[in-house]
């Protein structure tokens, strides 16, 4: 287990060196590598070394683990790759609604939901997979997920567009004097 604890340390520390306004960077960015690389060891990790991620990661990086769920979703679609939503749902799962709200994270599985069927990966498949390395909360809602009706999954519900911009695809959040 400590060599998780020193990996998972020397992850955090790098991503403390951050204060960016991480989701509206360009891709990639630094913290796209380092939260890769938490994801990586969290899926490799047994379940008692997985309890790290939510106290050391998941309250402190928040914002950043949100960022990077949305910011999967479009750059799965540009890289025609399963593995990053898997990413993405994964960082939600460690985020673990400790954001305060654990509606931003629901609000998160649409566009990687939607990024799945534009690219023809196995929505339900993805989110039963991703659902299976946790049993807190989020990965309860990434498992039931969907299930919703086809209203209560999509982008606009949800809040978000698909947008052309100068980077390429991107999901953005529809600003609230557009909804």
């Amino acid at each position: 287990m400590s060599t998780t604890t020193d990996y998972l340390n020397e992850i955090i520390r790098e991503m403390a060196e951050e204060c960016t306004t991480y989701w509206q960077e360009p891709f990639p960015h630094k913290l796209d590598g380092a939260i890769t690389r938490l994801i990586t060891i969290y899926l490799s990790a047994s379940d008692d070394e997985r309890l790290l991620f939510f106290d050391l990661a998941g309250t402190r990086f928040s914002d950043y683990l949100l960022a990077f769920a949305e910011r999967m979703a479009f750059i799965g679609v540009r890289e025609k790759s399963g593995k990053r939503l898997l990413e993405g749902l994964i960082a939600l799962i460690i985020e673990d609604g400790r954001g305060g709200d654990i509606r931003s994270n629901i609000m998160r599985m649409a566009p990687l939901y939607d990024a799945s069927d534009k690219i023809g990966v196995d929505s339900d498949n993805l989110f039963r997979t991703a659902s299976s390395y946790s049993n807190n909360e989020v990965a309860e809602l990434i498992r039931t997920f969907p299930e919703r009706p086809p209203g209560n999954k999509s982008l606009r519900a949800m809040g978000y567009k698909e947008v052309d911009s100068p980077d390429g695809f991107r999901y953005e959040q529809i600003p609230w004097t557009e909804m």
